[in-house]
């Protein structure tokens, strides 16, 4: 899987406990670099993306559901924890 979050100039994925972003542009970029891959994202991400995209799939622990050839968008886990998964790109 390929591992999508967002850092601000800090490294910090979040900011005083919330997301380091709702922009739209981050989310339409993210939907058009997984091309309509599955994208896998806790509850608490899937809230900023559009309901209408079929291909974003809602697990707990998202992680231990991509394949392969998915993504793995993550705002409030640490990426360190995930790199002994089958983490194959970060982005």
């Amino acid at each position: 899987m390929d591992l999508i979050f967002c850092l601000d100039n800090k490294q910090g994925m979040m900011f005083n406990h919330r997301r380091q972003s709702r922009d739209k542009d981050v989310i339409q970029d993210i939907l058009r670099l997984t091309d309509g891959h599955k994208i896998w994202m806790q509850p608490y991400s899937a809230a900023i993306f559009p309901e209408k995209f079929p291909q974003i799939q809602i697990a707990e622990f998202p992680w231990n559901h991509a394949m392969e050839d998915e993504y793995c968008y993550i705002e409030n886990a640490d990426p360190n924890t995930l790199l002994d998964k089958k983490v194959k790109e970060l982005i």
